[in-house]
């Protein structure tokens, strides 16, 4: 499994296998996730003889002194342990997580999800978003590969990078097309409205199976994100005005105009599945 492209990478060298962690404890098998800060690594504990993730983080990165027991949540991988490497600096220990991302589900099976799954999706999504932000915290990392989907039972998970700090303004230096605007906007805020913002665009894919903004050009594709260059829903299925408008809101490149809270971005969904069946009803009517 190659890295995933969510954020900015590892430093040089850390995605080779096989690198002892914590005196040995722990066996860096694979990078998964690369965050702004840190990266989430499938490791080997060898005194439990399991499977874990682990993040580890750059070794300017302090540990977080405060409790991270308000993360707690079925939607969210359990945090086993926080401590420090002498070469490598800061790591959390987590739960791995199971089944497979929704960019695999999407891009492996070949084909979208229905509108109505991706409405139910979204309110587990959001659920899981509501505790972050009742703790204090934002994801700000949020895009297909961290969503994920079970194999079997249980409901989707959200993976995260609980090292890392609230990320700062303009700190994006690789592009993707789930950055929020205001990630891309040196001095600009980042708040709930960027995980809501990002949590958008990665519900576009699971409905359309396209990002939102799809230029390969990194210049180009970072001046659609500022300029809201959204192709709507509607342009890749038969959605109707209700999807697109939902979409143009969330999307929108000021964070003023988008959904305020997780309650509200959670109603504009209901809704606008809700009328789209209507809508496809009168259509054929």
């Amino acid at each position: 499994m190659s890295v995933r492209d969510s954020g900015v990478g590892p430093a040089d060298g850390l995605e080779s296998l096989d690198i002892p962690l914590a005196r040995g404890k722990y066996l860096l098998e694979r990078a998964l996730f690369r965050g702004t800060r840190t990266t989430i690594f499938s490791a080997w504990q060898s005194n439990l003889d399991r499977t874990v993730w682990i993040e580890l983080g750059h070794r300017e990165l302090p540990i977080r002194h405060r409790s991270l027991s308000g993360l707690e949540s079925r939607g969210l991988p359990r945090i086993y342990e926080l401590g420090w490497d002498e070469e490598r600096g800061p790591f959390a220990v987590l739960e791995p997580l199971t089944g497979r991302s929704l960019t695999e589900r999407v891009l492996l099976s070949g084909r979208h999800i229905g509108l109505v799954e991706v409405a139910f999706l979204g309110q587990e999504l959001l659920g899981h978003l509501d505790v972050l932000h009742d703790a204090g915290r934002t994801h700000a990392e949020i895009d297909p590969d961290h969503v994920w989907l079970p194999s079997r039972r249980g409901g989707v998970r959200l993976a995260f990078h609980p090292l890392q700090d609230e990320l700062q303004p303009g700190v994006a230096i690789r592009s993707s097309p789930y950055h929020a605007p205001e990630q891309l906007r040196p001095g600009a805020g980042v708040d709930l409205r960027t995980d809501l913002y990002r949590l958008a665009a990665t519900l576009y894919f699971a409905l359309t199976g396209a990002p939102p903004f799809a230029a390969t050009d990194a210049a180009r594709l970072n001046a659609q994100i500022l300029g809201g260059e959204l192709t709507p829903p509607s342009r890749h299925g038969s959605f109707g005005r209700d999807v697109d408008d939902f979409f143009a809101r969330a999307l929108s490149p000021d964070a003023s105009d988008r959904f305020r809270s997780v309650q509200e971005m959670a109603r504009g969904l209901r809704l606008a599945a809700l009328f789209h069946d209507y809508e496809s009803s009168a259509d054929g009517s």
